[in-house]
C-alpha cells in the first residue's frame, strides 16, 4: 500500500507539510511579488493541490524503478522522462485552472507567463525531494524486513538447534532403558513389566509437551519423578533421592527436559560405579531474580569412570545458552566424593 495513504498519521503529517508549502507560496507571492492576497490564495491553492495530488503518484514510478533493479543510466533516463511529464503536467494543469478561475485578469495571467522559469525550479527541486523521501521509505522498509527475516532465521535456527539436542536426549535415555529392560526379562519378568509400564507414561509425557520450550516447574519435576521411578525399578535400595523445593517455587518456568539429563549424569555417575548407595540430593532457592537448583550426588573417587563424552552436560549448557543467551547459567564441579552440578535460570512465572 501507499506509505502516505496507508495511515492516519502520515496522512495528517502530508497534508501539513502541503498546507505549510502553500502558506510559504502565497506570502511569496504577496510579500515579494505584491501579488494581491486573493489572486496569490487561488494561485497557491490550485497549484499546490495538483502538485500534492501529483506527488502521492509518484510513489508508483518510484516503486518499480528502484535503484539495484535497474541500470543507473537508464534509471537516470527514466527519473528524468517521468519529472519533465510530471513538470509539464503540473504547469499545464495549473495555468489552466488559474486561467479559468482569474480569466478577466490580464495582469495576474501575465504574471504567470513571467514567473514560469522559477515555477520550473520549484517545481523540479520538489520532485527530487518527493524521490529522496520515497526513498528513504523504501530504505527503510527493506531494513525492517531484512531486520524481520535475520530474526525468523535466527529463531528458526535456534529452534532447530534445541529440537536437536532434545533429539539427542530421548534416544540417548530409551538406549539405556531398553538395555536394562533386556537384563531383567530373564531375571525379574515382574520388575521388567513394571518399567515398561513407566517408560510408556515417561515418553507419552514427554512428546506431550516436546514442542515446549519452557514448562513449570511442577511439570518438570513431575517428568523427573518418572525417570527417577525407572531407574529404582533398575537399581532398587542403591538409588535413594531426596528433592526438597518449596511449593511456592512449582510455578516458575524452566526449560523442558533440562533435569532429566542431570539425574541421568548422577546416576550415571554415581549409581552404576558405586557398591555402596548412592542419594541423589536436589534444593532449590530464589536469589538475584534467579531460580537456582543444585543436584548433588555421592561417588566413589576409587571407582574407574564410564566412558562418555559429557554429551548430558554439554546438552544442558548448550541449550540454556540458546534461550537465555548467557554462559553462566550453568556449572559443575567435584568435592572430594560429591558431585555438584548449578543449575540458575531467570525467575519467571
Amino acid at each position: 500500500m501507499h506509505p502516505i495513504l496507508k495511515h492516519k498519521t502520515s496522512r495528517l503529517y502530508f497534508i501539513m507539510a502541503w498546507i505549510l508549502i502553500t502558506a510559504i507560496h502565497v506570502l511569496v507571492l504577496s510579500f515579494f511579488y505584491r501579488v494581491e492576497i486573493s489572486y496569490a490564495l487561488v494561485d497557491g491553492i490550485i497549484f499546490n493541490v495538483i502538485l500534492a495530488v501529483i506527488a502521492i503518484g509518484l510513489w508508483y514510478p518510484v516503486k518499480f524503478m528502484r535503484l539495484g533493479e535497474n541500470r543507473k543510466i537508464g534509471l537516470v533516463l527514466n527519473y528524468l522522462g517521468v519529472g519533465v511529464l510530471t513538470i509539464t503536467i503540473w504547469l499545464t494543469a495549473g495555468y489552466f485552472i488559474v486561467e479559468m478561475i482569474l480569466g478577466e485578469d490580464n495582469e495576474h495571467i501575465t504574471f504567470l507567463d513571467q514567473s514560469m522559469p522559477w515555477r520550473v525550479v520549484s517545481g523540479v527541486l520538489v520532485y527530487l525531494v518527493v524521490l529522496l523521501i520515497y526513498y528513504l521509505i523504501l530504505y527503510y522498509s527493506d531494513l525492517q524486513e531484512k531486520v524481520r527475516l535475520e530474526a525468523d532465521l535466527k529463531t528458526l535456527v535456534k529452534e532447530s538447534e534445541l529440537n536437536m539436542l532434545k533429539s539427542q536426549i530421548n534416544p540417548h535415555f530409551i538406549f539405556n532403558s531398553l538395555n536394562s529392560i533386556n537384563s531383567l526379562i530373564l531375571a525379574d519378568h515382574q520388575k521388567a513389566q513394571d518399567m515398561i509400564i513407566k517408560l510408556s507414561e515417561f515418553l507419552r509425557y514427554a512428546l506431550k509437551y516436546n514442542q515446549k520450550e519452557k514448562i513449570r516447574l511442577n511439570d518438570e519435576l513431575y517428568n523427573t519423578n518418572l525417570y527417577l521411578e525407572i531407574e529404582k525399578i533398575r537399581f532398587g535400595e542403591k538409588l535413594q533421592v531426596e528433592i526438597r523445593i518449596p511449593e511456592e517455587y512449582g510455578t516458575c518456568l524452566i526449560p523442558n527436559m533440562i533435569l532429566q539429563p542431570l539425574i541421568e549424569n548422577a546416576i550415571k555417575h554415581g549409581v552404576y560405579e558405586s557398591i555402596e548407595t548412592v542419594k541423589i540430593e536436589m534444593d532449590t532457592q530464589v536469589s538475584q531474580d534467579c531460580l537456582n537448583i543444585t543436584i548433588t550426588n555421592n561417588f566413589d573417587p576409587e571407582q574407574p569412570g564410564r566412558k562418555g563424552n559429557g554429551m548430558g552436560l554439554k546438552n544442558v549448557q548448550n541449550r540454556l545458552m540458546l534461550i537465555y543467551n548467557r554462559s553462566d547459567l550453568f556449572s559443575w564441579e567435584t568435592d572430594g566424593t560429591v558431585f555438584i552440578a548449578r543449575l540458575s535460570v531467570p525467575y519467571e512465572v
